[in-house]
């Protein structure tokens, strides 16, 4: 389930998967918790959940070009933390504007401003610009 996406620069704005340092999740206050691929946030005392995740082919290192309108797989909440859920609409925006200036891709539910929190996505394989070995 997803909800409508905003994206900035716009939709079909392509980068390599290679040259993205990480994630960084935009909320106003709450708790991101992740696994993996999969972030829930929550801002307790509001028990409301929030879900989203990344496309597996997006999330896991390679050298292919990905759009933005392409890397969020799901993007939804469950109101009251019970009950169905509900696409959640969000913005992606790719990012280069922190101390080191490597791009991020920013993940905003509800577009929404707020603070960053950054996390890691996984790294080339240890031998992905090693020759092989005869």
């Amino acid at each position: 389930m997803i909800g409508t996406g905003s994206y900035d620069p716009q939709p079909k704005f392509a980068f390599p998967r290679s040259y993205i340092r990480g994630i960084a999740v935009q909320i106003v206050s709450g708790v991101v918790t992740q696994a993996g691929r999969f972030f829930q946030l929550q801002n307790p005392p509001d028990p409301t959940l929030y879900f989203f995740t990344f496309e597996d082919r997006f999330w896991n290192w390679s050298s292919n070009r990905y759009t933005l309108d392409f890397v969020i797989e799901e993007s939804y909440y469950q109101p009251g933390g019970v009950g169905s859920y509900v696409p959640m609409p969000f913005l992606v925006t790719y990012y280069t504007n922190n101390p080191d200036y490597s791009p991020y891709l920013v993940y905003s539910p509800f577009s929404s401003p707020g603070g960053l929190t950054y996390y890691q996505l996984p790294p080339a394989p240890s031998d992905y610009w090693l020759p092989p070995f005869a």
